[in-house]
């Protein structure tokens, strides 16, 4: 298949629940280099009809990730306006391509980062942050089980991505432990994860410095205003069912989202 047709293809499946069964189905993407040019296209597509970027999910940021996916490194996905949404949301359930979640820090950056000036470190991306935000990633394919897709064909599926629950924007942090401050996830009132910010190798601004770096080898950048989630603090929780998960990131915030 061409690079559109695979892209039209996923969005498609996304759109009504025609899976790919990944312990069956092919490999489509050749190589990195096509899983992003797939990306492209799937955001030139959302354009035409009115959604919009605001950013990056970054996936695979811990070696248990990697070991689940059974891929060598992190991966870039792309944030949308319309699968983003303040903490209270409530979202149909009946979304077949919601399948797992994921408790993560996002960053907000204050001032572009010139592709010239990499490579950038987590100080660097730090004193560049305008905010950091508590979030919770609904993990998202067109391939079931998604753990099992195709690595470059995971990556093609926009890195996984299904939905994006955020809470406010918190610009000092100053205070906080980002490390080792506890964070946790609740189902209707069960804690069913825990985690820490060290989870993520290099936290968050760690995490945010590979994706401004890995874009600046394609002459991409970060720009004021992007958001970045950075990858899941604590292990991932399949979605079972309707009901209510609440991410608690002590004083960063707390995040909350239905599904119904």
């Amino acid at each position: 298949m061409e690079i559109q047709e695979i892209a039209d293809d996923l969005l498609a499946r996304r759109s009504d629940g025609r899976f790919l069964n990944s312990d069956v189905a092919q490999p489509r993407v050749a190589d990195q280099e096509a899983a992003w040019s797939v990306q492209d296209a799937i955001v030139a597509a959302n354009g035409k009809v009115g959604v919009n970027p605001i950013g990056y999910k970054i996936g695979a940021t811990s070696q248990a990730a990697r070991d689940m996916l059974g891929i060598p490194g992190p991966f870039r996905g792309v944030l949308f306006d319309r699968t983003s949404h303040l903490s209270g949301a409530q979202l149909p359930r009946g979304n077949g391509v919601f399948q797992v979640w994921e408790v993560e820090i996002a960053v907000r950056l204050g001032r572009d980062l010139d592709p010239s000036e990499a490579p950038f470190s987590a100080s660097e991306i730090e004193s560049a942050t305008a905010a950091l935000i508590p979030a919770i990633e609904i993990v998202g394919s067109a391939w079931q089980p998604f753990n099992k897709a195709p690595q470059f064909d995971l990556i093609a599926d926009n890195a996984v991505h299904g939905a994006w629950i955020h809470g406010g924007d918190v610009d000092d942090w100053s205070a906080m432990d980002l490390t080792d401050g506890p964070i946790s996830l609740a189902f209707d009132g069960q804690i069913v994860a825990e985690g820490r910010g060290a989870n993520v190798e290099g936290g968050p601004f760690g995490s945010t410095a590979w994706l401004a770096n890995e874009l600046a080898q394609s002459g991409r950048a970060l720009r004021a205003g992007d958001v970045v989630t950075t990858g899941t603090v604590t292990p991932l929780v399949p979605i079972d069912g309707a009901g209510v998960a609440v991410a608690d990131f002590g004083p960063l915030g707390r995040v909350e989202v239905t599904l119904t």
